[in-house]
């Protein structure tokens, strides 16, 4: 628990070097009517001045307010050249295949709002490998940041923030999962899945995070989880709320002695049943748990946690 807090601290207090170099600044304006040629006009200019972006040389691609269709392309992000929108809900991509965007090291995404479209796709995806040649996947050495950004999935099978790699800092943001009803049952949706797979050291960091169902309560053959964490991963949530009519606010999968994750949560609001796997562990601090939480042979600790009625859970969070 120590280092969980001391990890806070430090993200708290600023400590992560931010260079003082001046951004090249280049601007997209959409197409009056026109989504789809803007959408070319975003992927253009990214193409255009991903080889000029250096950490002596950072650029910053300015959206402007508008729809921007990226349709089947996947909108690579590159080192040191940032994509910054003019407000949630104001500059708005869309994407129609299987990612929407796929993230990087040093780079950061903000002010906007990334749909899906594509059944079974990701809005936001840390590869775990090089989908693109040239360009270095999320690490945990330099962590990319998403802040302020409205995330939305609106078809079966999607993952909102699919992170099979690195440990992005996410704040000041929305994951909405949309659901229209019985007539469009959604499979399996992950607002958030957490993959690390034991390769890096520093947790994902999630601060003043929202994640909601968007529509009436789910029908029985679809499943929703807030955060679902997969094998040997880490996730820090800090002032994150996890609406009601989830599957699971927290779902870890089975663990092995080998292969278990952790799951550490502080001032936060969980409205949602939460599973813990075998080997797994979760942990809650000055916290609400307003649901059932399921401990399948892991490690669950509540510490100055409370229920929807502010009265206290015990140390097992029940």
């Amino acid at each position: 628990m120590r280092a969980f807090f001391l990890f806070l601290l430090s993200i708290q207090a600023g400590q992560f070097a931010i260079a003082a170099t001046t951004a090249t600044i280049i601007t997209v304006q959409p197409t009056l009517n026109n989504p789809t040629t803007s959408g070319t006009a975003l992927l253009n200019a990214v193409s255009t001045y991903k080889s000029s972006a250096t950490a002596a040389n950072p650029y910053l691609i300015k959206i402007s307010p508008g729809k921007y269709d990226i349709g089947s392309n996947a909108l690579q992000m590159y080192p040191y050249l940032d994509i910054e929108g003019s407000g949630q809900g104001v500059t708005i991509i869309i994407g129609r295949y299987t990612q929407t965007i796929l993230l990087t090291a040093n780079a950061d995404l903000r002010n906007l709002t990334v749909q899906n479209t594509y059944s079974g796709g990701s809005v936001l995806m840390c590869p775990a490998s090089t989908l693109v040649t040239g360009v270095t996947v999320c690490s945990s050495t330099s962590m990319p940041r998403i802040s302020d950004v409205t995330v939305q999935t609106t078809q079966s099978n999607q993952y909102g923030l699919y992170i099979a790699a690195g440990a992005p800092i996410v704040s000041n943001s929305t994951i909405q999962v949309i659901y229209s009803g019985f007539s469009s049952p959604l499979g399996t949706v992950n607002a958030v899945y957490v993959n690390q797979n034991g390769a890096y050291s520093q947790p994902a960091f999630f601060r003043n995070v929202v994640v909601t169902l968007v529509g009436p309560s789910l029908d029985t053959s679809s499943l929703v989880y807030g955060f679902r964490v997969g094998n040997k991963s880490s996730v820090v949530m800090y002032q994150t709320t996890i609406g009601n009519y989830l599957t699971n606010s927290v779902y870890v999968s089975l663990g092995t002695s080998l292969a278990n994750s952790t799951v550490n949560v502080q001032n936060s609001e969980l409205h949602s049943p939460i599973f813990v796997g075998a080997y797994n562990v979760f942990r809650a601090a000055a916290t609400m748990v307003d649901a059932a939480v399921t401990n399948s042979s892991g490690s669950v600790a509540c510490v100055a946690s409370y229920n929807f009625n502010f009265m206290l859970v015990g140390a097992g969070c029940s």
